[in-house]
């Protein structure tokens, strides 16, 4: 099974968000996405999705990035938690968006992070931005693996029944992964991922039933 993996964020004079009828795939060098958000008969290749209109022109919804939220994006999703505090710090614009609609908290989500994901919550990030795929932040916890993170996303309220492009919640998404995880990696050692997706699958099942309005 293909590792769940954020597309690359916005490069400088392109960083746009394109709104759409439909999601283009083009090729690109920066972004692995899963079968679970692929289209059918699409190869296992690198894709950016980019959403264009039915005429294939770009939105006007598109908006440049600042070069603080520029670099904020890139050095999460690199990973470099220190370096995003610090362009937070400097006012960083926590609503910011790469080309692919994904915000801070998309990138933040996917690295498993949870103590910066309830900061950046009570900065006023929005738990629920959907990206061109559909894809919440706690779609990226439950994708990445991240059980500590979608702790933190249910705790916070976050909306357990949006979907995806492929009409899938957070916990359908993980529950696909689950489905496709082995039990044993290397033969006898145990699969530390099918152990989280399954915290994880239980995590939102109980809170989704929790959220359920009574009959």
């Amino acid at each position: 099974m293909e590792a769940f993996v954020a597309p690359s964020v916005a490069q400088s004079g392109a960083a746009k968000h394109r709104a759409v009828a439909g999601c283009a795939l083009r090729a690109s060098g920066h972004a692995r996405l899963p079968q679970s958000v692929r289209p059918a008969g699409a190869r296992a290749r690198s894709y950016m999705c980019v959403a264009e209109s039915a005429e294939g022109t770009k939105s006007e919804q598109a908006v440049e990035l600042g070069e603080k939220e520029k670099e904020m994006l890139e050095k999460a999703l690199k990973g470099d938690i220190v370096r995003v505090n610090k362009l937070l710090d400097l006012g960083a614009d926590v609503h910011a968006k790469d080309e692919n609609g994904r915000t801070l908290l998309h990138l933040i989500a996917a690295q498993g992070v949870p103590d910066l994901t309830r900061t950046l919550l009570k900065m006023g990030a929005d738990p629920n931005a959907q990206d061109t795929m559909g894809l919440t932040p706690l779609h990226m916890a439950a994708g990445y693996k991240r059980p500590d993170t979608v702790r933190a996303f249910i705790e916070a309220g976050a909306d357990l029944s949006l979907l995806n492009n492929r009409m899938q919640t957070p916990l359908d998404l993980a529950r696909m992964l689950l489905d496709n995880e082995p039990d044993k990696k290397f033969v006898l050692m145990p699969n530390k991922n099918k152990e989280a997706l399954k915290e994880i699958v239980d995590m939102l099942r109980v809170a989704q039933e929790t959220t359920l309005p009574a009959e």
